[in-house]
């Protein structure tokens, strides 16, 4: 089966090699160090050894080339295994097949089947079966054989396995145990998850009927609150009017303060007039005053220019002395001179002296001016002064009356209001007391419909939660009948398909019981099946019938000699193994036969074995012929007993299984449940009627569970309208106590209101007299 071996980049090999393996025996040799172990080595590698130290290395990379002082290192280390698959004993459409692993510097790996991707598990289920494996006999290095002559015989067994070939299907079989110990627990996930999930669905349910309340309350509020708009509109409507005739009656006191302006209005028109005439004479004295002060202003500028003209004088008396001096010390010619300053200056001195005397004169003229208008101005501040305060004093008044009349009006008024108010809020308080009566008693009725409707709801969650329970309970049920039932059609699949296959049987007789099928009218044609086809046991029996029978279970039954026993007689039976034959013609009848012995009613013992079975009525003679000397006992020493007391030629079956034959053979040990064909078709049949006895117990469930759910929902349908109305009970109930709460508000507002106006008329009675005294006085 091995072809060739090619190797490249593998510990010594750094070039590609390859090594025919032809029919026959190849023999690799060398001198020591020539690299022989590494053949086996790459053997070992390809078929996916994980271990390094096995392979002589420390890790998997140190089986690529790691260079000589002549050549580098290499990357990647490849080794290709080709198998020769003519035969098609591989499981895989090619006539060769190539297995390759590589490995790289990095550390990565990877193989490959005919230079296609895969995994070592792909190759090892490849390989399983034919013996190509790390762990077999296959390949035995140096010190390896004496290692498997020490070995245990666990270890031995192992390598029998292999050697059988059995190996792969217990592989299989521990992966199916390993997979099917997975499903189990993803069962035991599942059906906690299930279980979470019904305790979600039950909190989910509550939740949902809460956002139903909820919802039926947020609708109950938004009514509510509309028809709470609805009454505060009204009321507000009522303010607004009442508003309205308090801005109508403020109206009028308006005008009526405008007729009492009016008149204030011309008073002050004739105090102006008094005021206009004491300006026009506050005017002319004024005008006085200035004429006055421009007389002032005009002799002020004279006389500042007679004094300019003085000074001029001096300055020029002064300049003539000079002159006179200078020319005093003149002789002669200056006499002329001197007379005529002497002229000038005698005119000069007239001069200043009338100068002097006219500026004395317009000095007194200005100082009385003065006297004259300060005594003027006196007088008008003392006219203003006198004017002002009259003014003040006649606007104080006026002031005063205008506010005392519209005090003691607006008395007045708010008095005769505060009546009127006072008998409305008196009549008002005496229909609110009346309203809140009748609300309290409307109160106490919707109180006592809202405890009925809860009581009732309540005995409805009851009754709810009850069928909550049983639905649980009953859903349980339905589960463990559905896993018993999948439980039941699977191990029914695993007998039908062992019946199929004829396990358990020869291949002799499975070839005769295929040519009796495939050709009814043939030599096998006579055939009716094997013995342990015909006779029916139950469950519990069967075992102890398959030890009676023994290997006649397997014999095939024909009807009579016929056509088999001729063709027989003409040619030998070509099958490939050995098959037993019972004739029913040749078969004595119980009449025919030696009476047999009954034992029935010794201790112990349980039945005759071909009571246990149930067959056709042309196969009892069967029955009695292979079981009718075959006795059930409850133990070995009841056996032995009867064995020694009935005689000869009777066999006994004790219910352990053990077996006394009736030449005194005995066997014991222990047995397998499902070892015997009958067990197998006995079981097959229990599976049967236990799955139809699960599916009818499962439609019963089903109608449970449907006439449960029916009435769930007859009970959630009730307990939602038992909550509406109850929902609906509350928002009356809720609705009649606000409405006797604002009534009762409503009742003490308008009780401390009318207290209120008590007050406040009492005080607007005292301000009116205090008023009518002072506008009197």
């Amino acid at each position: 089966m091995l072809k060739a071996l090619e190797l490249s980049g593998f510990k010594s090999f750094a070039d590609r090699t390859r090594f025919e393996f032809p029919h026959g025996v190849s023999i690799v040799v060398g001198p020591n160090g020539s690299g022989k172990s590494n053949v086996v080595d790459a053997l070992k590698w390809v078929l996916g050894s994980q271990s390094a130290k096995s392979l002589r290395g420390q890790e998997m990379v140190d089986v690529i080339f790691n260079g000589c002082a002549t050549r580098g290192p290499l990357g990647t280390a490849e080794v290709t295994l080709t198998l020769d698959n003519q035969d098609g004993q591989l499981a895989i459409d090619a006539r060769e097949v190539h297995v390759t692993r590589r490995v790289y510097r990095s550390g990565e790996g990877e193989y490959l089947i005919n230079r296609q991707p895969c995994r070592l598990r792909d190759i090892r289920e490849l390989l399983a079966g034919t013996g190509i494996t790390t762990e077999a006999y296959c390949i035995i290095e140096q010190g390896k054989v004496d290692v498997l002559l020490q070995s245990s015989p666990r270890d031995r067994r192992l390598i029998f396995e292999e050697a059988a070939g059995i190996s792969q299907f217990k592989a299989k079989k521990a992966t199916a145990a390993r997979r099917l110990e997975r499903v189990e627990q993803n069962l035991l996930r599942l059906s906690d998850i299930v279980d979470e999930v019904e305790s979600r669905l039950r909190s989910v349910r509550s939740q949902a009927g809460k956002a139903r309340r909820y919802r039926e309350c947020a609708t109950r509020l938004q009514l509510l609150r509309t028809q709470v708009g609805l009454v505060d509109w009204r009321a507000f409507t009522k303010q607004i009017t009442a508003r309205e005739a308090q801005l109508a009656e403020l109206d009028r006191r308006h005008a009526e303060h405008e007729a009492a302006l009016a008149k204030l209005e011309a008073h002050t028109l004739e105090l102006d007039l008094a005021h206009e005439t004491s300006a026009h004479a506050r005017r002319e004295i004024e005008s006085q005053a200035s004429a006055t002060r421009a007389e002032i202003a005009a002799l002020e500028a004279g006389l500042e220019s007679q004094v300019a003209r003085r000074a001029d004088v001096e300055q020029e008396i002064e300049r003539f002395r000079r002159q006179l001096v200078a020319m005093s010390t003149r002789a002669g010619s200056a006499s002329g001179q001197l007379r005529n300053s002497a002229a000038d200056l005698a005119a000069a001195a007239a001069e200043h002296a009338a100068a002097d005397q006219e500026y004395r004169a317009q000095l007194e003229q200005s100082t009385a001016a003065q006297q004259e208008l300060n005594g003027l101005r006196a007088s008008l501040e003392q006219l203003r002064t006198e004017q002002m305060q009259a003014v003040r004093n006649a606007a104080l008044l006026a002031n005063q009356v205008t506010a005392l009349d519209s005090q003691l009006v607006a008395a007045r008024v708010d008095r005769e209001k505060c009546r009127q108010r006072l008998d409305e809020l008196h009549e008002q308080r005496d229909s609110l007391a009346a309203k809140l009566a009748q609300l309290q008693r409307q109160e106490t009725a919707a109180q006592a419909q809202f405890d009925a409707c809860q009581a009732e709801r309540l005995s409805s969650e009851g009754r709810l939660a009850a069928l909550e329970r049983e639905i649980v309970r009953v859903d349980k049920q339905h589960r463990q009948l559905e896993s018993q039932l999948t439980r039941t059609r699977e191990r029914i699949d695993v007998l039908t398909e062992l019946h199929e296959r004829l396990e358990g049987l020869n291949s002799g007789v499975k070839e005769v019981l295929v040519a009796s099928q495939t050709d009814p009218s043939g030599p096998y044609g006579e055939v009716r099946g094997v013995v342990a086809d015909l006779f029916h046991v139950d469950v519990d029996s069967a075992p102890l019938v398959d030890v009676a029978l023994g290997e006649f279970s397997q014999y095939v039954v024909v009807a009579s000699a016929g056509r088999l026993f001729d063709w027989l007689n003409d040619e030998p039976l070509r099958v490939t193994g050995r098959v037993g034959f019972l004739r029913l013609d040749s078969i004595q009848r119980r009449g025919e036969a030696t009476p047999l012995v009954d034992l029935s009613s010794e201790a112990g013992v349980m039945g005759r074995a071909d009571q246990f079975v149930e067959t056709a009525s042309d196969l009892m003679p069967l029955a009695e012929r292979l079981l009718g000397r075959t006795w059930f006992v409850d133990r070995l020493s009841t056996a032995l007993r009867l064995a020694q007391t009935a005689g000869r030629g009777l066999a006994f079956v004790t219910s352990d299984g053990e077996l006394l034959a009736a030449d005194g053979t005995l066997v014991v040990g222990p047995r397998q449940a499902s070892a015997g064909l009958l067990s197998r078709r006995s079981e097959l049949r229990a599976c049967h009627e236990q799955l139809a006895a699960l599916e009818k117990q499962l439609a019963h469930q089903q109608v449970v569970h449907a006439r449960l759910e029916n009435d769930r929902a007859g009970e959630e349908q009730q307990l939602a309208a038992k909550s509406a109305k109850s929902a609906e009970f509350a928002a009356e109930l809720a609705e009649h106590r606000q409405r006797t709460a604002a009534a009762r508000g409503q009742h003490e507002q308008a009780s401390h209101a009318a207290h209120r106006v008590e007050r406040e008329l009492l005080n607007i009675q005292e301000q009116c007299a205090v008023n009518e005294y002072e506008v009197e006085s």
